[in-house]
């Protein structure tokens, strides 16, 4: 009599990933010719699928719409300076105030 073996997919997705850091594993996907892969069982995609969302095309973004940090429209770069605690809050509360962003009071205040 067989024993089945259970496993939840977790478990399963586990496995797979540890296969693929073995040598083995490298070895044999590098020796894998694009002639020797079955596509047959593969089904049709459609360019409607794509749209929908049911697939993604890969270099055409992530797997759902939107994915990927925004760009954005002004570059920033990242300082730090060093003031005291009153300070600070005073600039924080005066940008509350304001309703806009520390950064932006600074930029107003200094230019």
């Amino acid at each position: 009599m067989k024993k089945i073996l259970t496993v939840t997919r977790e478990e399963a997705r586990a496995r797979v990933a540890a296969e693929r850091k073995t040598a083995e594993y490298k070895v044999r996907m590098a020796r894998l010719r694009d002639e020797d892969i079955d596509f047959s069982d593969a089904p049709e995609i459609t360019e409607e699928d794509v749209a929908a969302g049911k697939v993604y095309m890969p270099g055409r973004g992530g797997a759902r719409v939107g994915a990927g940090r925004k760009r954005v429209a002004v570059k920033k770069k990242f300082t730090s300076i060093a003031i005291s605690f009153a300070t600070a809050k005073l600039i924080r509360d005066k940008a509350l105030e304001a309703g806009v962003t520390i950064d932006d009071f600074l930029r107003c205040r200094v230019a």
